[in-house]
């Protein structure tokens, strides 16, 4: 009755919500080896053409959350105001500064996207990226808070510019099966 009701879905005779008695753990771990996306998935993980791309991501994105997390504890145990600001405040303009350069980058890194070879901006993106950890290095050796306030900038500003890149590649390196959505 389970696969029936399975197959029944993945035609478009049952509403998802009749799928419901049959447990989310089972729903999605049927539908997902039913539509391959598992093997797909494990295919793509083991290839040159997918893997890089999925490391460097991951890594991006790590390095992004472990800076930010790391300056928002620095900045929330000092007790005294910070540049005339409370530590929550703080916390709080962090989180500002981070997201400000989506508002006014985000055009330009689309069309940055567009017009050059991806591959070769997102080699200037990493190392750049680098070298902001380097420049961050140095500001939490020095206690420097305008420092990192600026490495938070710019870590939003490669997020900005890497974000169009990482989505614009994909379809050069995949075939259609294999992207989702």
């Amino acid at each position: 009755q389970q696969v029936r009701l399975a197959e029944d879905y993945q035609s478009g005779l049952l509403e998802a919500g009749s799928l419901r008695q049959l447990g989310p753990d089972w729903v999605f771990g049927r539908l997902w080896q039913t539509m391959g996306l598992q093997t797909i998935l494990n295919d793509l993980l083991k290839t040159r053409r997918f893997l890089p791309l999925f490391v460097t991501q991951f890594l991006g994105a790590f390095n992004d959350n472990f800076f930010k997390n790391a300056f928002v504890i620095l900045l929330t145990f000092k007790s005294d105001p910070i540049l005339g600001f409370t530590p929550s405040q703080m916390v709080a303009l962090t989180g500002g500064i981070f997201i400000l350069p989506f508002f006014l980058f985000s055009a330009q890194a689309g069309q940055l996207a567009d017009r050059f070879e991806k591959t070769q901006i997102i080699h200037w993106v990493k190392f750049a990226e680098v070298l902001m950890m380097v420049i961050a290095t140095f500001g939490f050796l020095q206690h420097n808070l305008y420092l990192l306030l600026t490495v938070v900038f710019l870590l939003g500003t490669h997020s900005t510019v890497f974000g169009p890149i990482k989505y614009s590649i994909l379809p050069q390196h995949l075939s259609d099966n294999e992207i989702v959505g």
